[in-house]
């Protein structure tokens, strides 16, 4: 059985949050095919032909990692026959990013999974943009604010109230498609493809 794991907050205020980008792609997922859902405490579990089966933990993202490592156990996966979604906000809008191990970056989802499994696991990354924004107030503390490479003067918003944030109209349009791109690399992945390290860049 292969396990796709898509990383996010339960609840409707969290729906269209940036941090809830590994729920949309599942989501996305679940429209092609004939899916069953069942809901547990920890998760909600969809599933096809017995073959495939699809996470979303219920846990809160910090917590990711109990959720994970029990449906693991339950159905005996190894970590190869595993693939976690999840959003990076060091990554640009637009950009997807496949990575078949590694660190979690900062990423408090992807790092209880690996405090509970390990981290030779693959990982799909989804750019929603960076937390540091042009800032042209004079309101903001200069605390807050710092020169980017153009000597442009950027105000870094907290990773935690950005990843919390909903996309902008414009912002929704290009991550569409890097969900769109997303769901399409893990069904060719379910019917057998092999997955590889890249990273795509989506055009407006």
């Amino acid at each position: 059985m292969k396990l796709i794991i898509g990383l996010g907050n339960p609840g409707k205020k969290y729906v269209n949050t940036r941090h809830n980008i590994g729920f949309v792609v599942l989501d996305k997922i679940v429209g092609v095919g004939d899916w069953s859902l069942s809901k547990t405490v920890k998760a909600e579990y969809y599933w096809i032909n017995k073959k495939t089966e699809l996470i979303k933990p219920q846990t809160f993202m910090n917590l990711s990692g109990k959720a994970v490592q029990y449906a693991m156990q339950k159905h005996k996966i190894k970590l190869e026959n595993m693939v976690v979604i999840c959003d990076d906000l060091d990554l640009p809008l637009g950009t997807v990013r496949i990575r078949m191990e590694g660190s979690s970056g900062g990423h408090n989802g992807l790092q209880s999974i690996i405090d509970h499994i390990g981290n030779k696991f693959a990982r799909i990354r989804v750019g929603i943009g960076s937390n540091r924004i042009i800032c042209h107030s004079e309101l903001v503390s200069e605390s807050q604010k710092s020169r980017n490479k153009f000597g442009m003067t950027e105000q870094s918003i907290p990773s935690e109230d950005y990843v919390l944030q909903n996309f902008t109209k414009d912002e929704a349009v290009i991550v569409s498609k890097s969900v769109d791109k997303t769901a399409e690399i893990l069904l060719e992945w379910i019917n057998g493809e092999e997955l590889v390290e890249k990273t795509f860049r989506i055009m407006n």
